[in-house]
């Protein structure tokens, strides 16, 4: 597929099993992946009632996520667009030149080896769904 006239949308998750506190993996994860920009509990209630940390300003116009409640549990951790970029793509009539991305499985392995080093961090492998 040609994309030089597509607007990509990425999206992305991943399931980590660890028994680190949200704080302890949200630091882990933000010097593996992130240049040691902060999580943070943020103003913004992010999945309801579901404990989770973010980093407040975009990276290349991602919202990156952490949140669960640990244990047998786990975390998710999360990207997507940043703010209102939807919005922006409906008000200027660019939905048709959207292409969506799933990054799960990319995600699955940035994570695997920026915290290789922690094996008290299990990163569980995305299923990936078969081709239609």
């Amino acid at each position: 597929m040609n994309f030089r006239d597509k607007v990509v949308e990425f999206r992305g998750s991943c399931h980590i099993e660890t028994n680190l506190s949200l704080v302890e993996l949200a630091n882990k994860v933000s010097i593996a992946l992130c240049g040691g920009l902060s999580f943070t509990y943020g103003k913004h209630s992010i999945w309801e009632e579901i404990p989770s940390m973010y980093i407040e300003n975009s990276i290349m116009g991602m919202f990156i996520i952490i949140g669960g409640y640990g244990g047998k549990e786990g975390f998710e951790i999360a990207i997507w667009p940043f703010g209102e970029f939807g919005r922006y793509l409906d008000a200027n009539n660019l939905n048709n030149k959207r292409v969506k991305i799933n990054l799960d499985f990319h995600l699955y392995h940035l994570l695997k080896q920026g915290l290789s080093d922690y094996p008290e961090i299990k990163i569980i492998e995305p299923e990936v769904p078969p081709l239609a």
